[in-house]
């Protein structure tokens, strides 16, 4: 027996509207969202674009290239590796 049986005809319109808006905004949303992506309208870079330091070491990544003042070091690579790096820890 279907759920849809128990319902009025009125009841029946109403779920189906409701449910044809609800996969309309969702797709509307899915649609914007690939739209910003493409053209990358918040500016956001891409993964191949962002610089990794090198000279990881395993399990302990950049942890002894910061030194005691790691502030000082993650000042300094910037001018070398750009704006956007990634740091192994």
């Amino acid at each position: 027996m279907s759920v849809f049986t128990k319902l009025s005809n009125r009841e029946l319109v109403n779920k189906s509207v409701t449910m044809f808006i609800t996969i309309l905004l969702s797709l509307t949303v899915i649609l914007i969202l690939t739209i910003i992506k493409k053209l990358n309208l918040l500016g956001i870079a891409n993964a191949d674009s962002v610089t990794e330091v090198p000279g990881s070491l395993l399990f302990f990544g950049h942890l002894f290239y910061l030194g005691r003042r790691p502030e000082e070091v993650l000042m300094k690579w910037p001018k070398t590796y750009g704006k956007m790096f990634l740091v192994n820890l």
